[in-house]
């Protein structure tokens, strides 16, 4: 590649090194060492192309430009300065002509010290406000604009005039004085990251009132100017930086034309892609619930006993657990058969080891769209730093499982997690830690069960999913399942059982009986009531009446109360979805939706009054224009099967 001749050094340059310019230390030793490695160097003036040591190079690809104190280095493999360094036995003093590094001295005082391991140091003036060089660009009608001392040495060994602020982007450019560049044409060159982006942009922003024309632009190689300088590239080949708004915004119409991949689930129509959260107090069944849909997935079976999964690779982080309980936990769930091999397990693991092996094990089964599942969050999430916001430190675990179920498009990364003691309206509100953790989710799902009792249900929310109750079912306490045979029918049974449960609450447990009783019936009567339950017939009457006002029971006539309140129609629908489900495995009745079953003729009366069909993909009752038992949209746009 041939080097274009550069133009002299830059007044400043010269005046400051207090020499002519053309002693250049760490260029000409840098020459030496290629050469001695047997490297062939082309050498032009300050500049030259040589074979670079660091990679199989068959004709030069590395070029080398001399600065005031310093070599730049650019490979067009893309090598990195320390790799050259090293394949030279060099370390990375030598790209110095001082083996200390180089000292950067301001107008007003300010020195700042550069180590060769890119170390700063601030001292004399370090309260100042100058711009580095701002003293040597009084008859410049051009300057530009950069982020550090370096970068205004290379553009001055081409020639031009240039200014830095002290400390790079990290500090705001309003601290600094800029009046120098009035009515100068400024040329702000960013660096190629988002701090150096972002500040740059504040710097052309706060320009505009000052220079009489700001533009901003950014290298055509490598990641700041000096890089392109180094890869012999000249000023005019600097590219116009996109704006933020251009570079992040997209149109409503650019949106409309795309064609996106439809939602991946692991579940079908309860478990999607993405980051998801199940939470639920301790030693409630959460474990044992992932466990089984792990099982379920890596064979390609029934998950929660009736849906039907297809087959992936799963990743389960066991991290409180040992190889011995997993064995004994699975060999009951899977009911003897042998464990399959697409589920592989890892019990230990520090918070940085579990991160990376995720992210190792998405890079390798991504395009299978696997599962992940991670027991529990508490064993990656990192103590929070004094001064540190405990919304933010929540949310930062999350977003950084969020960005790593995100690598791998379709896959599904499910955390498990810990409820609080303290109840609350909002099951959201249950999650531990601050809303930090549920908000950096794509979806939550949180499982409420008694002690000692094996019916549950499962709460589900979140952006891509039905927001819905389940009611779940573990025989023998630990075998999950849906009480029901689809989720429709789960989700309906929930419904009845969050109904008996508020029932409950506001009225006794009497109340309840006195309902089951009813419900059981055509009329009732106070005096029937009595007597069933051995109580004053004063109070059987006040308890139906008040039932019947609360929209419990119906009152249909002088002293007589039947069905058809909210517990009926949560029951009907409940029985609706059994009866128009062509159901392919055998329901799964718990002693609470039993109880709660509606008379034979009021579920002829809902199967005559619709045709329905059932979802193929999710199992949900749909009727036309693609509907569920309860006359919502099927969210999957599922295929209907007559039914």
């Amino acid at each position: 590649m041939t080097i274009r001749e550069s133009r002299p050094a830059a007044n400043g340059a010269a005046q400051r090194s207090g020499r002519t310019g053309t002693e250049h230390i760490a260029y000409d030793r840098l020459l030496g060492a290629l050469r001695s490695a047997g490297k062939t160097v082309e050498v032009n003036g300050t500049g030259a192309m040589a074979q670079c040591p660091a990679h199989n190079d068959n004709r030069p690809s590395l070029s080398l430009k001399a600065i005031e104190g310093s070599v730049l280095l650019y490979c067009f493999a893309g090598c990195e300065a320390a790799d050259v360094t090293t394949a030279l036995g060099l370390t990375p003093a030598a790209l110095f002509d001082s083996q200390r590094g180089q000292s950067y001295a301001y107008p007003d005082g300010r020195k700042v010290d550069r180590s060769p391991t890119k170390q700063f140091k601030q001292r004399g003036n370090t309260k100042g406000t100058a711009l580095y060089n701002s003293d040597q660009i009084a008859d410049a009608s051009t300057v530009y604009v950069v982020e550090g001392e370096k970068d205004v040495l290379a553009l001055e060994s081409v020639g031009a005039a240039a200014v830095s602020p002290p400390q790079g982007a990290t500090t705001k450019a309003q601290r600094w004085d800029w009046t120098p560049l009035t009515g100068k044409h400024a040329i702000v060159i960013a660096d190629k990251d988002e701090p150096g982006r972002k500040h740059a942009e504040d710097v052309a922003r706060l320009l505009t009132d000052i220079a009489e024309s700001v533009r901003l632009t950014e290298s055509a190689a490598g990641n700041d100017v000096s890089d392109h300088i180094a890869a012999g590239k000249q000023l005019d080949e600097l590219v116009v930086a996109p704006s933020l708004l251009d570079k992040l915004a997209v149109t409503a119409d650019w949106l409309d034309a795309q064609t996106f991949d439809s939602l991946e689930y692991v579940v079908p129509g309860l478990i999607c892609e993405g980051l998801g959260l199940l939470a639920a107090p301790p030693k409630k069944g959460k474990s044992f619930l992932v466990g089984n849909i792990g099982l379920a997935v890596a064979s390609g079976g029934l998950a929660l006993g009736c849906v039907p999964v297809p087959q992936r690779p799963v990743l389960y982080l066991a991290l409180e657990d040992g190889y011995r309980r997993l064995q004994d936990r699975f060999r009951r769930m899977n009911a003897g058969q042998p464990l399959p091999a697409a589920l592989e397990l890892v019990i230990r693991a520090t918070p940085l080891e579990a991160v990376a092996v995720i992210a190792e094990y998405l890079g390798r089964h991504g395009t299978a769209k696997p599962l992940v599942i991670l027991d529990t969050l508490g064993k990656v999430k990192r103590p929070k730093r004094s001064n540190e916001d405990a919304y933010q430190a929540d949310y930062a675990i999350g977003g950084e499982l969020k960005r790593l179920a995100d690598s791998a498009p379709g896959s599904t990364l499910l955390v498990v997690h810990h409820t609080r003691k303290a109840e609350a309206a909002d099951f959201i509100d249950t999650v531990s830690g601050t809303q930090g953790v549920a908000g950096s989710v794509d979806y939550v799902m949180v499982l409420a069960r008694e002690r000692h009792r094996n019916d549950a249900v499962l709460s589900v929310t979140g952006r891509d999913v039905i927001e819905a109750e389940y009611a779940l079912y573990a025989d023998d306490g630990y075998l999950w399942r849906l009480d029901g045979s689809t989720l429709a029918e789960s989700r309906s049974r929930a419904e009845s059982v969050r109904l008996w449960t508020e029932l409950e609450k506001t009225h006794g447990k009497r109340s309840v009986e006195i309902v089951r009783f009813v419900n059981n019936r055509e009329l009732t009567t106070a005096t029937e009531v009595a007597k069933h339950f051995s109580m004053d017939s004063k109070r059987a009457s006040e308890s139906l009446a008040r039932l019947a006002q609360g929209g419990w029971l119906t009152k249909c006539g002088r002293g007589e109360f039947g069905p058809g309140g909210l517990l009926e129609s949560a029951d009907i629908a409940d029985t609706a979805a059994a009866t128009d489900t062509a159901v392919t495995h055998p329901p799964l009745l718990s002693a609470h939706s039993a109880a709660s079953a509606p008379s034979t003729h009021t579920a002829l009366s809902a199967r005559s009054s619709s045709s329905k069909s059932r979802c193929v993909v999710c199992q949900r009752v749909v009727t036309s224009g693609q509907t569920d038992g309860d006359g919502q949209p099927c969210h999957l746009g599922c295929i209907e099967e007559g039914g």
